[in-house]
């Protein structure tokens, strides 16, 4: 039996297949806070098994309703915290990609 997506209010599916692991111990975290688990929550999303993902910011400012200034600052401090590390990136051309960021799970 199929069952229909859920549709929220701007009228775009949900996507369904994508989910993210996250680890218990950083909700114990002491220096992170509600709008720092969000963004991890979502780098997490797009994460591989090692933590990998490369999520433009602007991507992760529409998912969490934020402005890019403001996911950038909370992934600066979750940087600054261990808990996710951020390689800048540039295309052959030199042009700027979409960073790398890599969770840390344990």
């Amino acid at each position: 039996m199929s069952h229909p997506t859920p549709h929220p209010t701007d009228g775009h599916p949900l996507d369904t297949r994508r989910w993210g692991r996250i680890p218990a111990w950083w909700l114990d975290h002491p220096g992170l806070d509600a709008d720092g688990f969000a963004v991890l929550a979502a780098l997490a999303t797009f994460a591989d098994d090692g933590g990998l993902c490369w999520p433009s910011q602007s991507t992760l400012a529409a998912k969490l309703k934020r402005s890019r200034p403001t996911i950038n600052r909370i992934i600066q401090g979750l940087s600054d915290l261990g808990l996710v590390s951020v390689e800048h990136r540039r295309g052959r051309d030199g042009a700027r990609l979409s960073c790398l960021y890599r969770l840390r799970f344990t």
